[in-house]
């Protein structure tokens, strides 16, 4: 289960999918999840979803609403929104941090 949500993240994956896989109910999945990796299933999700999306930003030929359509956010305000509560900053801006960065290592 946790090899599937890492490989295939994305907004439409969620707790109740994760207990299916399992068979066991969404409440006890969510307890025993908790239990054995100190953390919830739905941070779990957050972060794999994240570092999928901060994953495809760095494709040169990608775009924030390509990203977003990708990992089936409902529309690429969301997408944005996410983004950047968990890191701070937009995509946008992290994909320009990411670019300006490189450029700045090939020179050195």
């Amino acid at each position: 289960m946790l090899d599937f949500v890492r490989n295939r993240v994305d907004a439409a994956v969620g707790i109740p999918a994760m207990a299916a896989m399992t068979g066991w109910s969404e409440g006890y999945f969510t307890r025993t999840f908790h239990e054995v990796f100190h953390q919830s299933p739905k941070q779990y999700l957050q972060r794999e979803l994240f570092s999928r999306a901060a994953q495809l930003l760095l494709a040169p030929d990608s775009t924030v609403k390509s990203v977003s359509a990708e990992l089936k956010f409902s529309s690429e305000f969301y997408f944005s929104r996410f983004f950047k509560r968990l890191s701070g900053i937009s995509p946008l801006e992290y994909r320009k941090n990411a670019f300006s960065s490189r450029k700045g290592q090939k020179m050195t």
